[in-house]
């Protein structure tokens, strides 16, 4: 019988860790209730800065940090190519990856999330002297829109990239999923393979990749982001949202449906926003053959928020 509540080995995060540390991440924690919260974190701790969220599944260093055998250590690492030209952090949230699990996981709501957000900003700002661009990917999206909504001023700027917002319509499909049963689920291959579903856009030895990397750091997670999207959606609102926002949609992403993006986008109230729909991509654009077009995005309006932050 598997255990829906096991979490990754800790010898094999020891290796993952050292593995990161040999190519400049650096691993940070932070107080979380009893247990801690991890940060991943590479490049200057001057300068621009962002905060990297990841989705309801599979935690950072699987997300923005993959290694592919041919590779360079950076072709495939989001966290690497921002860090680049930027100080970037990503947050494990509580119960994923390198992050403890509380006590008080089985009661979290995205409320929860917001306050784990909150911390790792507050240790950001405290570290760096910066308020950093928060970028929220799929669920990290929902959350990082949620923040922006409440905390704006302790944002530089806001990227929702690949996030369901359900003001306009698709809530109520979504809502029709079937639902989770247990606190945390097991994860399989056929499902962290999920997001690669458009063929042509992605290599397949980084799907398998992926897959191996994805199981090992997260064989089971929290379900609380999808009984919170399947039950509450939607969970955040872009009419409060007043800091400069980038939208990123993946031209065939199947998750984010177009229409839900672009409604989202119109009901920003964010005097400065873009939107940026990304040709020849999945759902998961920091591993498609066009992924260095996210990373310019990402660069070219971190350094905006950088450059006229006092303007704005």
């Amino acid at each position: 019988m598997q255990d829906w509540s096991r979490r990754a080995d800790t010898h094999e995060l020891s290796t993952i860790e050292q593995q990161m540390r040999s190519v400049g991440i650096q691993r940070h924690e932070i107080p979380w209730r009893e247990t801690a919260l991890s940060l991943l974190q590479s490049g200057s701790m001057t300068g621009p800065q962002v905060l990297l969220l990841h989705g309801v599944t599979y935690s950072s260093a699987s997300v923005f940090h993959l290694t592919v055998p041919g590779q360079s250590a950076d072709e495939y690492s989001l966290l690497l190519q921002l860090s680049q030209s930027l100080g970037c952090w990503c947050l494990d949230f509580s119960g994923y990856g390198f992050s403890s699990t509380s006590n008080q996981s089985t009661k979290e709501t995205v409320d929860d999330y917001v306050k784990q957000v909150d911390e790792a900003v507050r240790y950001l700002k405290q570290t760096t002297g910066q308020k950093p661009v928060l970028i929220g990917w799929s669920w990290g999206g929902q959350v990082a829109s949620r923040y922006a909504g409440y905390h704006g001023d302790s944002l530089a700027g806001m990227v929702y990239w690949g996030a369901i917002w359900g003001g306009t319509g698709q809530a109520e499909f979504v809502k029709s999923l079937p639902k989770p049963t247990t606190p945390r689920r097991i994860n399989t291959p056929q499902h962290a393979g999920a997001d690669f579903k458009t063929s042509d856009t992605f290599d397949p030895v980084v799907r398998g990749q992926f897959v191996d990397f994805a199981l090992r750091l997260d064989p089971t997670s929290p379900t609380t982001g999808l009984t919170e999207s399947l039950f509450n959606m939607p969970l955040h609102h872009p009419e409060n949202i007043s800091v400069p926002t980038l939208v990123i949609h993946g031209e065939h992403d199947f998750v984010a449906q177009s229409n839900d993006v672009g409604d989202y986008f119109d009901a920003l109230a964010s005097p400065v926003k873009q939107y940026r729909i990304i040709a020849q991509a999945d759902h998961n654009v920091q591993y498609s053959k066009v992924r260095h077009t996210l990373v310019r995005e990402l660069n070219d309006f971190s350094h905006q928020c950088y450059r006229n932050k006092s303007d704005l």
